[in-house]
């Protein structure tokens, strides 16, 4: 498992790698450590992490911003953000961080934040998409779904990786998804709030740079379902 921590203070990378150290020897991990001292030197990596640390201001550019860079790149890595001011968490939500830590960071909540991580990756299942056309079938992990699309009788579903093309309709596909993380928005669309960044009462914006619509009807139950979305995730961070 790959592992960035990009800070820019040498003494916190080194307390993060003895935590991680700590972990992988208490729970039977194989970690390998890459250490940033800000985000341009993260951006220049080639490596795929599977996690990444980082911390919400550097001296070069800050935590959301390098983030904000890999999302457009379609890197989907699970990040948690350090910083010494907790007002600063609703910031992350933008570029959906996965947790927030305050410094200094404790290891009982270290130690927390990593179980919530490897319990994530494994409850997302996959999605079985049959394609009758090519006699193809794709097993796309769920989370990696930004949304739906109605296409007649079939429907297109794009992914942070590539589209693909459902032999089914929207409703048939929606019942394969997992309730509280996806929304009907319009009968057109059905549209996964982990990628939203922000909406008006007629456009959904996600943080690929996509757009879903939403329909008039559909506006504020999809508000008030985004909301406790967004409660239910920021309660999870800290």
């Amino acid at each position: 498992m790959k592992i960035a921590i990009c800070d820019d203070q040498e003494q916190f990378r080194s307390d993060m790698i003895a935590y991680l150290k700590r972990y992988a020897e208490t729970y039977k991990k194989l970690f390998f450590y890459y250490e940033y001292r800000n985000g341009s030197e993260m951006l220049a990596s080639a490596v795929d992490f599977d996690l990444i640390f980082v911390d919400y201001m550097m001296t070069d550019l800050n935590g959301v911003d390098t983030i904000a860079q890999l999302r457009e790149r379609n890197v989907n890595t699970h990040v948690i953000f350090f910083s010494s001011f907790p007002e600063v968490v609703f910031d992350t939500f933008s570029v959906n961080a996965f947790r927030f830590l305050i410094k200094p960071v404790e290891y009982p909540k270290f130690e927390e934040a990593m179980h919530a991580y490897f319990r994530d990756i494994e409850q997302y299942k996959t999605i079985v998409i049959s394609n009758n056309h090519n006699s193809m079938v794709y097993n796309v992990p769920e989370d990696e779904i930004i949304y739906a699309q109605a296409d007649n009788v079939y429907t297109q579903v794009f992914t942070v990786r590539e589209a693909y093309t459902y032999t089914g309709t929207l409703s048939a596909f929606e019942k394969l998804l997992s309730e509280g993380m996806f929304f009907r928005t319009h009968r057109s669309y059905v549209v996964n709030m982990r990628y939203v960044e922000r909406f008006t009462k007629s456009t959904i914006h996600f943080t690929t740079g996509e757009k879903a619509p939403i329909a008039h009807t559909r506006y504020k139950l999809f508000f008030q379902t985004y909301c406790d979305f967004i409660k239910e995730k920021g309660r999870q961070m800290l």
